[in-house]
């Protein structure tokens, strides 16, 4: 298992209760986006098994007390 990577949900693009929906709409997005090369991640919430798109220029380095910042699990990289 990897390490765990830090994001605060708030920043998602999304989130879904399904993998294969969650890389779907990541898809969509960077397609729709071409002009920029950030990267797009499926992250896994260990709590409550659901996924999350996020930037991956949004992980953050370690926790803020002024924000949720959690700890997920990096399924897939878009």
């Amino acid at each position: 298992m990897a390490d765990p990577i830090l994001f605060n949900p708030a920043d998602s693009i999304g989130k879904f209760h399904d993998h294969n929906e969650a890389v779907s709409k990541a898809q969509v997005i960077k397609e729709k986006h071409q002009q920029t090369d950030d990267e797009l991640v499926i992250a896994k919430n260990a709590k409550n098994e659901e996924f999350f798109v996020f930037y991956a220029k949004d992980a953050k380095k370690e926790p803020h007390d002024t924000d949720d910042t959690q700890a997920f699990e990096v399924t897939k990289k878009i």
